[in-house]
């Protein structure tokens, strides 16, 4: 049972590729120009970052525009996994009860 688990899990987690944890955000920042006639607007420029924790603490990163779609989708399929990892975690338990059950009926 576990071992059947453990291939359908590898052939699900290939499909999620690629995978991240995080988010992103679109914020406005104002540039390094100073001549910059939108930041002298207030406006500022657009620009997405993505978010996340490590050892415990907030970080948060530029995304290149080019890999903004590719990082939402690599987001999505974390916290895919996210939710597989807690499934298999019940269904370990109760296996495991279903297999302690079985040996004491047989005894």
């Amino acid at each position: 049972m576990i071992k059947d688990n453990k291939m359908k899990f590898l052939e699900q987690v290939e499909k999620w590729w690629p995978v991240a944890k995080g988010s992103i955000a679109l914020v406005h920042k104002p540039c390094t120009n100073k001549n910059c006639h939108v930041c002298k607007s207030g406006k500022r420029h657009p620009s997405f970052i993505l978010e996340y924790m490590e050892e415990g603490k907030r970080k948060c990163m530029h995304v290149p525009k080019a890999m903004v779609e590719t990082l939402k989708k690599a987001i999505e399929n974390g916290r895919l996994l996210e939710k597989e990892l807690l499934k298999m975690g019940k269904e370990m338990i109760l296996d495991y009860r279903h297999r302690r059950d079985q040996a004491k009926e047989n005894k």
